[in-house]
């Protein structure tokens, strides 16, 4: 090889060197935090995918909870007011009662 073609060589690699150097190597850093700072921003993501799921579960879990209650409460509600109701119907049958009972009475007073 010349002179010459060792000097171009050199410049070559010169440039190259310089290309990599103020260009290539920063831009690669940049990508390189850039993808680390998605992945932490992923990572935050799930954990709060995560925090998410637990909470609806948690709610669905109280919603479970809430519709038995109410369920329970209702039974309960409808058992009472089948007891008033019965009570009811025992009194006035036995207020009917004592007034055929006296309407009976008065009749045969009246037949007599």
């Amino acid at each position: 090889m010349s002179v010459g073609g060792d000097v171009s060589m050199y410049k070559t690699v010169e440039r190259h060197d310089v290309l990599i150097n103020e260009e290539i190597l920063p831009r690669l850093d940049k990508v390189e935090q850039n993808q680390s700072e998605t992945k932490s921003e992923l990572q935050e993501v799930k954990s709060e995918v995560q925090a998410v799921k637990t909470e609806v579960t948690a709610v669905l879990n109280a919603q479970s909870r809430m519709e038995l209650t109410v369920m329970k409460d209702g039974q309960h509600t409808r058992d009472l007011l089948n007891q008033f109701v019965t009570h009811i119907l025992k009194v006035d049958g036995e207020e009917l009662k004592s007034k055929e009972k006296i309407t009976l009475r008065k009749l045969v007073k009246a037949k007599k």
